[in-house]
């Protein structure tokens, strides 16, 4: 199993402290970006700043973020970031068509992310244009949410109707939880409080992950 952490902070001396204590033990990071409008919650919002981390990291973004084909380009120009990911629920036809134009030009990846109470058919139109989607099991914004269970049943129906597109889960996903995520058909796993809850022993819990 794929294990990506993932980073919800809302400064960037918060996030660097986290990268340090991953950096050398995974291939991609991911961080999550909420506006507090299409969430209520805020987190740090500067892609510049990630032009200081280590190059040789690949970075995901998740944009928790209302409008996101007015803020796309500006994380794609990063050449870390390697994949964005932008909420089913933030976007339209056109939008998405102008998400897409911009990651061809930059030849980024791009992942749509679908909330815990969207139906997994909203995805079809999307399907054959994506290079992931993200499930997530929890409501967008803060991390420490409880996975609910009921995606279990999502994950299994793109895995069935979409079998060549890769499947990534975030929120609540945990030591308990992970088997049955894997269990279900997904490829990837993101974790934020898990893997951080405890600093002394984030080594452990991602290859703990890793090996299930």
């Amino acid at each position: 199993m794929q294990v990506i952490p993932t980073i919800n902070e809302k400064s960037f001396e918060e996030i660097k402290k986290k990268v340090a204590l991953i950096e050398n033990k995974v291939n991609w990071i991911q961080f999550d970006i909420a506006d507090g409008k299409f969430t209520s919650y805020t987190t740090w919002n500067n892609p510049p700043d990630l032009l200081t981390l280590n190059p040789s990291l690949n970075f995901e973004i998740h944009l928790m973020i209302a409008e996101p084909e007015k803020a796309v380009e500006e994380w794609f120009k990063i050449p870390n970031v390697k994949r964005v990911i932008v909420h089913l629920e933030t976007i339209n036809e056109n939008s998405f068509n102008q998400i897409l134009a911009l990651a061809k030009n930059y030849q980024k990846e791009i992942g749509l992310a679908i909330e815990s109470k969207t139906p997994w058919e909203n995805i079809i139109p999307y399907a054959n244009k994506i290079d992931l989607v993200q499930v997530l099991a929890v409501s967008a914004g803060p991390a420490g949410q409880i996975f609910e269970p009921s995606n279990l049943e999502k994950i299994k129906n793109i895995k069935k109707n979409f079998p060549y597109l890769k499947i990534a889960v975030d929120g609540g996903v945990n030591d308990k939880t992970a088997p049955l995520i894997k269990k279900a058909g997904a490829d990837i796993i993101n974790s934020s409080s898990y893997i951080f809850s405890d600093l002394s022993k984030v080594e452990e819990k991602i290859k703990l992950l890793e090996n299930i």
